[in-house]
């Protein structure tokens, strides 16, 4: 999955080689319009791999995150029990209003650091909470959620790291081709300075739409000369 300005430009490159393809005899291998276009080439087959593996590794990214978010939840879940019943049990031990207090805001690392102090200061008393109908394993649960939300955000992470890894990829490989791309437009244009026509299908080939339109580059019209048309 390519974002707007990837796809705009690998469509260009598409038709940059279409446009070569097209004339063969004027892109022998072994000129630098030859060359320039097996670079365009190669680019636009590695874009093709790396473009389908993007699309896969963000599909896992979301798979990910979203045992993440449930995993969060569940624990939040977990330390509001906890809490609802510290409030309970206050009305004999004033103190565990304090105690088991959540915060108003958490991100990740502090409902980690607030479900550890949970499970490590119930302890002691676990017999009451689960006096108040917890269920008897209830501390037994909270650090399995734990665990689990630990492992939920490494996943995610991991996942995140490889979609940054591919578009590094596909951004090494748009940037090589649209310098070649940059140095072909240079030697088409001398090249087809007195062949207006060759010259038209040239720019329409060579160029990247602006987000929002769809329309192809304007045409020289006959006559018109060569810089007014770059």
């Amino acid at each position: 999955m390519m974002n707007n300005l990837e796809r705009r430009r690998f469509e260009m490159l598409g038709r940059v080689k279409d446009f070569a393809t097209s004339r063969p005899a004027q892109f022998s291998p072994e000129t630098p319009a030859g060359q320039l276009l097996a670079t365009i080439v190669a680019s636009l087959a590695e874009l093709n791999e790396h473009g389908s593996e993007k699309t896969s590794r963000k599909g896992e990214s979301r798979s990910k995150q979203n045992r993440k978010e449930d995993m969060r939840e569940a624990l939040r879940e977990d330390l509001l029990a906890i809490s609802r019943t510290a409030r309970a049990l206050a009305v004999r031990y004033p103190e565990l209003t304090e105690t088991f207090r959540i915060p108003k805001t958490m991100n990740d690392v502090a409902l980690l650091t607030t479900a550890r102090a949970f499970a490590r200061d119930v302890q002691p008393r676990q017999s009451e909470f689960v006096a108040f109908e917890l269920p008897a394993d209830f501390v037994e649960r909270l650090n399995a959620d734990i665990a689990e939300f630990e492992s939920a955000i490494s996943e995610r992470n991991t996942a995140a790291e490889n979609v940054s890894t591919v578009s590094g990829v596909i951004d090494a490989s748009i940037a090589r081709a649209m310098e070649a791309a940059m140095q072909l437009d240079a030697i088409l244009k001398n090249r087809y300075r007195n062949d207006l026509v060759s010259l038209n299908a040239w720019l329409r080939a060579n160029h990247v739409e602006r987000v929002g339109r769809a329309a192809a580059a304007p045409e020289p019209t006959p006559g018109q000369s060569v810089a007014a048309a770059n």
